[in-house]
């Protein structure tokens, strides 16, 4: 499901640098993913479980993301708020 997430000032106040399962990104797919959990995020993808445990597919990391996960981890001071969309799948995969 395409979604809008935004990372808000305030997401990058509580965000923590270099923290893959709580940076303001986990926190904005959070907040627009409340079905998703266990969100971790890398620099290269995203994985996640949904609420009763299942493992999704992991899906890459949008470039605009990227972008900002590198520059809050090493200037965390200068961050600023981003929205983009995000695709993720949140119905139980086909077995």
């Amino acid at each position: 499901m395409n979604r809008l997430v935004e990372i808000t000032k305030d997401d990058i106040k509580n965000g923590l640098p270099g923290h893959c399962h709580a940076c303001p990104g986990v926190i904005a797919i959070q907040k627009a993913f409340p079905e998703i959990s266990g969100i971790s995020l890398c620099s290269k993808d995203i994985s996640y479980c949904l609420k009763d445990g299942t493992y999704m597919p992991i899906v890459n990391t949008p470039k605009c993301l990227r972008f900002f996960m590198y520059g809050f981890d090493n200037h965390s001071a200068e961050a600023e708020p981003l929205a983009f969309f995000l695709d993720l799948p949140i119905t139980r995969p086909e077995t």
